[in-house]
Order: C-alpha cells, then sequence, then structure tokens
C-alpha cells in the first residue's frame, strides 16, 4: 500500500494516522476474505471432482470388467475344449462379438463425454428424417433385438427435424440400450414419433420396472 500525499512537507496526525490504518485494516480484512472464499471454492471443486473421479472408475471398472469377463470365459472354454462342436463354437464366437460391439459402444461414449466436458462438440444442425435416425440406432443392435419384438411407429407425413444426426442416433441409441438391459426379455420395445404442438416428441417405451418417482429429478445427474 502506497500513500502519496499532497503536500510533501505535511506530517499526518496521530488521528489521520489512526484513521488510515483502520481504513488499511477493513481493506486489508475484505481481501483476504475474497481469497478465502476462493480457496474455499477451489477445495469445493477439487473435492467434487474427486467425487466424480472415484464415481466415474467405479462406473467405468464395472462395465468394462462385465463384457471383458465374458468374452474371456467364451475364449478359455474354446481353447481348453478340444470336444467342441461347431455348434457350441458359433455361439461362443457370436456372444463375444457381441460384448466386444458393446464394449467398443462403452468406449465411444466415454470418448464423446470427455469430448463434451472439453467442450469440443460442435452441433451441426440439419434436417433429417425421424425415422432414419431411429433406423440407424435401431440397427447397432440387429444381433441383440434379432429375437425380441420392437414396434416403429412413426408416421410418413411427420416433418424432418433440425438435428445432429450422429449425436441424435447417439442419444436413440443410449435409450434402447437402457431399455434392453432393464425390460423383460420377452416384452416388446415400441419407438414412436409425433407432433406435440411445436416440436417433434420421440418416444422409447419398454416394460421395465422404471425409475422411481424419487430419482427422476437426478436421473440426468453424471454417474447418478
Amino acid at each position: 500500500l502506497g500513500i502519496n500525499l499532497n503536500d510533501k512537507k505535511r506530517k499526518m496526525s496521530i488521528d489521520d494516522r489512526n484513521l488510515l490504518e483502520s481504513f488499511v485494516t477493513q481493506a486489508s480484512l475484505a481481501i483476504e476474505r475474497v481469497y478465502l472464499v476462493e480457496e474455499y471454492r477451489q477445495m469445493q471443486i477439487m473435492r467434487e471432482k474427486e467425487i466424480m473421479q472415484s464415481a466415474l472408475f467405479d462406473s467405468i471398472s464395472h462395465d468394462l470388467k462385465t463384457p471383458l469377463v465374458s468374452i474371456k470365459g467364451s475364449l478359455s472354454d474354446m481353447l481348453e475344449n478340444e470336444k467342441l462342436d461347431e455348434r457350441a463354437k458359433r455361439a461362443y464366437l457370436e456372444n463375444s462379438y457381441e460384448e466386444t460391439v458393446r464394449m467398443n459402444r462403452l468406449i465411444n461414449n466415454l470418448l464423446d463425454m470427455a469430448r463434451l466436458e472439453a467442450g469440443a462438440v460442435k452441433l451441426s444442425f440439419k434436417a433429417y428424417e425421424i425415422r432414419d435416425s431411429s433406423g440407424t440406432a435401431i440397427k447397432e443392435f440387429e444381433e441383440t433385438l434379432k429375437d425380441r419384438k420392437v414396434t416403429i411407429k412413426i408416421p410418413p407425413d411427420l416433418p424432418n427435424v433440425p438435428m445432429d444426426f450422429a449425436l441424435m442416433v447417439k442419444v436413440l441409441t443410449n435409450v434402447i440400450d437402457n431399455a434392453i438391459k432393464y425390460a423383460p426379455f420377452n416384452l416388446p420395445i415400441d419407438i414412436e414419433a409425433g407432433v406435440v404442438g411445436d416440436h417433434v416428441e420421440i418416444k422409447v417405451l419398454d416394460r421395465g420396472l422404471g425409475i422411481p418417482s424419487e430419482d427422476l429429478e437426478q436421473i440426468f445427474d453424471k454417474f447418478y
């Protein structure tokens, strides 16, 4: 802190000096308070980051281990059991392929999430048919859905919708994957679309247990 007196020859009185020291004390306390608040905010960010990283590692390790264990088991059985017939070998290979596709999808999702976090995703809007985006998403699950009933109800006169096609396919893929995981195998999955007011609504409907009402508010919280 520097003080520039207009009159260089004039000395400050004790009262002026005390008053100045009071101002200085108040200013320093205010600055210190700002630093402490910022320090606390940084600590909170670090704590949240650690919690998030822990949840991310738990999620990744669980989701990656599941297909890896399945692939390893299938290949191990094929290598160790020389008496396997062609039908059994094919079943093992099909299972390994499905789990590899699933793992690849998970890794792509993680990469996309990293790009989103880094602000590296730029939206590219063009008008597309909902039928095209939903058809592309369903194609990702050709093997998984071959023995499952899927009904698609999209009106032929539905208008084209401005969207980022690749990201919309990703959204639908994730929701369809969720339906496959949590809905009973013997019950159908419906994909519907229609105009509601001034927008188009897409639904992926399954017959699972659903999401508990108390969890709905947090359903889009990361790693919840």
